[in-house]
């Protein structure tokens, strides 16, 4: 009721503003009228003594001349005069009053056109607040009819509380009765003291309803007020919780009821006794079978305990040769370092050789150089005995290897064969070995040998600069080349010696490998048996593996013969050559159909470890195909059925059309997942739709059969635009640019693409610069300006990859020259003006607001005479904007009225004042640029060349 009284108190304010501007109205046309009729009637006056005066000063008929006439009267000269001059300050004085008249009349329309927008916004919020107090009276209904509905069910659940009572009065009968009997056991009378809880419980059950139903009636009294009734709300389902709950054990104590029934004879009991023992027997079996699994499992455990340490075992065997044979690396490597080292200290005390030793420093040197080759000297001595002791020890084990075998007879028995076996293969192995060791010295040694002739080359055979060497001491020197030559000598034949030995063995292992008799004394008749199945065997080896290879060529021509014949027959069936490439763990599968009106036109599809399925990538042939990637790929998902259309498509083409361009097949391609005739359909996004413009736009592109998605900071007001067929988006321009991100994705996916986004969100700031508040003008610089920028790089990635789209800006005639009392929206225009695509030049629908401070200074100044003439002429421009919003729909796609362009124009005026006005302005703008020509270009180089004519 409080709020039906608020929307007529609300009704009956706006019908009193209504009747107050119509009063206002009518005031204000019978002044002016009556001000119009004054100036008439002044004006008459004033006309009339014009003529009275012309007609005194004009000469009558019988006069000879006015000259004469007036000397002969100077009296009635006089007279004239002074009536002239009266009728002169009386003509001034009546101009004056004119022009006072025609100020009051001009301030009087200003003072009406204001009040007559304050007073129309007045009738606007007093709509918004009717609109808004019907929307909280319907929510309310709803929340009246939910309460009333909950306490119906609450009513039903009272009803059903009684009928319970009911029913346990008589189970308390039935108890009495059954309390009578002689056969009822403890556990029956445990369970009446149950029962009886339970009869206890229900009687506070009851005391509840009762409690309940007092409070639903308060309930009802307290529904007037909406804040109160919620707060009771909530209060009430808290009881109605308690009350289900209640309910709830009003069910379990019925199923006791059930229970006690089944309890009443004694023979049902001994049933339920014996059920329990079988249970309890094959739970007691059960128990057996999982303790025979667990004896089992143990036994499995323990045998895999036992697996596991001889593996421990194993491998630490094998861990302990491991180790051995990183040691002997080590040792190796040692040795190797230990060569390194004596080269680079030979190649030091040759580059000696080449410096310019004076004669205090000439002792010293040769002194250092002496003790340095003896030092060298004996480290190779050294390792050479160090080599030779392992050759030696090498012998010396083979030998003891090959007199430990003992005397057999002639056939040897099993065990023999074993060990003799086993022999065979250590010698093998340790033979191995020391080949391997023998090639690696042979190979160092050989190494050494040429650097050791290259620094015998420098040294010995004249490799002498007399620019950088400077020689002292001839004798002295020859005396030092002599022992170096020495020392060179002994190691070259100390290398050379164990480099001999070292070959020598290699030699005798050899041999002993390819003739493994049994005359050789060292082995016996077996060894050499096993050495002959061992080498026979490492032929059918070699022979095997020269077999595998020759077996592996022929299957992999086979493999590429096939996988010729393969690709062909799918290029012959399906029309589509495939190449396969793989880079990087990203698999590229290249295209290229048999009906290719291009060389160089290819699609290419790729599969990386990350995606799930293949991506069509980006060529100049793909960038091509927009509305078929569209309709199968993007909405349908489906490759076969795109490359089927694209392959009917490029052979309708090469077959009946003949070679061209392939941006026409579209209409040759069936678009099934759109019952639409229309092949041209596009997706636009349009903000600012709730009102004005938008709305126009948005209707206009729904009858071309265009989906459009329609956007507002209230999607409320988008009601007849759903129903018109528009998909609503909630979106506020002002926005962070993650928020209008996540929208433009959001957007994106309802129709998985977007061709056209129409920046049409903006709105007026009326006023001069000084009254609007830097508050205002951020406001409208981010809504007109940076929004509009936000929304654009949202959408831009979008269009950017699909490499197709088109963005609107809906501007203003102000943005070509400003105008005085609209500053601010002057400015926001040109800001976007390199990306506008339509600039329709109307008014309508445009949201305007007036600055909050009034600076009286400024009423009589250009701004406020603009201010005024835009409230007079708002609502009544010439221009049509349910026709304008057509054109720009046919004019962005292309089609209808501006079917046959060959593209958008980047700017487009609409309506014949626009049209004018541009025109005016670039002319203005082209003459004042000629006019300052020459200024203009005088700011060059001196040296430059200038095009001035």
């Amino acid at each position: 009721m409080k709020l039906k009284a608020e929307l007529k108190r609300a009704q009956d304010k706006a019908r009193a503003a209504e009747e107050d501007l119509q009063r206002k109205e009518w005031e204000w046309t019978k002044l002016r009228l009556e001000k119009e009729s004054e100036m008439n009637r002044k004006e008459w006056e004033l006309r009339k003594e014009r003529e009275k005066a012309q007609i005194l000063m004009r000469p009558s008929a019988g006069m000879a001349s006015p000259t004469s006439a007036l000397a002969a009267n100077p009296a009635e000269v006089k007279e004239l005069k002074a009536t002239k001059e009266a009728l002169e300050k009386r003509v001034s004085e009546l101009e004056k009053t004119k022009l006072t008249l025609s100020e009051e009349l001009a301030e009087e329309q200003l003072n009406a056109k204001t009040t007559k927008t304050q007073l129309e916004n007045r009738i606007h919020k007093a709509t918004q607040a009717e609109e808004t107090l019907k929307a909280e009276n319907e929510a309310l209904t709803k929340q009246a009819e939910l309460l009333t509905r909950q306490l119906s069910e609450v009513h039903d659940e009272a009803e059903t509380v009684i009928r319970l009572k009911d029913e346990l009065a008589k189970a308390q009968e039935r108890l009495q009765v059954l309390s009578s009997a002689s056969e009822f056991n403890a556990e029956t009378a445990s369970l009446m003291e149950a029962m009886q809880e339970e009869i206890g419980r229900m009687v506070e059950l009851e005391n509840k309803c009762k409690a309940v139903e007092a409070e639903n009636k308060q309930l009802r009294q307290r529904m007037q007020n909406s804040q109160i009734l919620q707060d009771e709300i909530e209060r009430l389902t808290a009881k109605y919780e308690r009350a289900r709950r209640d309910l709830e054990a009003q069910s379990q104590l019925q199923s006791y009821f059930g229970d006690l029934k089944q309890f009443e004879s004694a023979a049902h009991i001994a049933g339920i006794v014996e059920d329990l023992q079988r249970k309890n027997e094959s739970l007691v079996e059960k128990c057996g079978q999982l303790t025979a699994d667990a004896k089992r499992a143990q036994n499995v455990a323990r045998t895999h305990e036992v697996r596991a340490a001889d593996a421990r075992k194993e491998a630490e065997k094998y861990r302990r040769e491991l180790d051995t044979v990183t040691e002997k690396n080590a040792r190796q490597e040692l040795e190797l370092n230990i060569l390194r080292k004596d080269k680079i200290s030979y190649r030091d005390l040759l580059e000696t050789y080449d410096r310019d030793i004076q004669d205090k420093d000439y002792d010293k040197a040769k002194d250092e150089r002496i003790a340095t080759l003896e030092d060298q000297l004996q480290r190779q001595e050294e390792f050479v005995a160090k080599l030779q002791g392992e050759l030696d020890r090498s012998k010396a084990m083979i030998l003891s290897l090959s007199n430990a075998q003992p005397q057999q007879p002639a056939t040897p028995t099993e065990k023999q064969e074993e060990d003799d076996g086993a022999v065979a293969a250590s010698l093998k192995s340790e033979n191995e070995a020391l080949r391997q060791a023998n090639e690696k010295l042979a190979a160092e040694i050989a190494k050494l040998g040429g650097e050791l002739a290259t620094y015998e080359l420098r040294l010995g055979k004249g490799d002498y600069n007399p620019a950088t060497t400077k020689e002292l001491l001839r004798e002295e020197n020859n005396a030092l080349r002599d022992q170096l030559f020495e020392i060179k000598r002994e190691l070259k034949e100390g290398g050379s010696t164990a480099r001999m030995e070292l070959e020598d063995e290699d030699e005798e292992e050899e041999d002993e490998n390819q003739q493994p008799k049994p005359s050789n004394p060292r082995l016996s008749a077996a060894e050499a048996l096993r050495l002959k199945i061992l080498q026979e065997e490492n032929e059918v080896l070699k022979q095997q593996a020269k077999d595998n290879e020759v077996t592996n060529k022929r299957l992999m021509k086979i493999f590429k013969d096939k996988t010729r014949e393969f690709r062909e027959t799918v290029n012959q069936l399906f029309g589509w050559r495939v190449d396969y490439t793989e880079e990087r763990s990203v698999k590229r599968y290249r295209l290229k159909s048999m009906y290719a009106e291009k060389e160089v036109d290819e699609l290419v599809f790729q599969k990386t470890a990350k995606s799930s399925g293949l991506e069509l990538m980006a060529t100049d042939f793909s960038c091509t195909l927009d509305v078929e990637v569209q309709a199968f790929l993007s909405r349908c998902h489906s490759i076969p059925a795109f490359l089927a259309n694209l392959t009917l498509s490029l052979f309708d083409k090469q077959t009946f059309q003949g070679p061209s361009s392939l941006t026409t097949s579209t209409q040759h391609i069936p678009m099934s997942i759109n019952t639409n005739t229309n092949t041209t359909e596009k997706v636009w996004l349009i903000t600012g739709c709730s009102t004005g413009f938008g709305k126009e736009l948005t209707l206009a592109a729904l009858k071309r059969g265009d989906k459009v998605i329609a956007t507002a900071r209230t999607p409320a007001k988008l009601s007849a635009l759903v129903e018109a067929g528009a998909h609503p988006l909630q979106l506020d321009v002002t926005r962070p640019l993650a928020e209008l991100q996540s929208l433009a994705d959001q957007a994106v996916a309802v129709y998985g693409r977007i061709d056209v986004l129409v920046n049409n969100a903006a709105y007026v700031l009326q006023g001069v610069i000084e009254a609007a508040s830097p508050e205002e003008t951020y406001a409208q610089f981010n809504t007109n300006v940076f929004g509009l920028l936000n929304v654009t790089r949202a959408f831009l990635p979008h269009m950017r990859a699909r490499r197709s789209g088109v963005i609107a800006l809906i501007g203003s005639m102000a943005g070509r020259g400003g105008a005085p009392g609209w500053p601010r929206w002057a400015s926001p225009s040109p800001s976007s003006s390199p990306a506008t695509s339509a600039r329709p030049l109307l008014n309508q629908g445009t949201n305007t607001f007036i600055a909050a401070q009034h600076i009286a200074d400024y009423d009589k100044t250009p701004a406020a005479a603009a201010i005024a003439h835009h409230a007079a002429v708002d609502g009544k421009q010439p221009g049509d904007p349910v026709k304008a919003a057509q054109l720009i729909v046919d004019v962005l796609t292309l089609s209808g009225s501006a079917k046959g362009r060959s593209q958008v124009p980047v700017r487009l005026a609409l309506g014949q004042d626009a049209y004018e006005g541009i025109k005016a302005k670039c002319e203005s703008q082209l003459k004042e640029l000629e006019e300052w020509k020459d200024l203009s270009l005088g700011t060059e180089h001196d040296d430059v060349v200038t095009t001035q004519q």
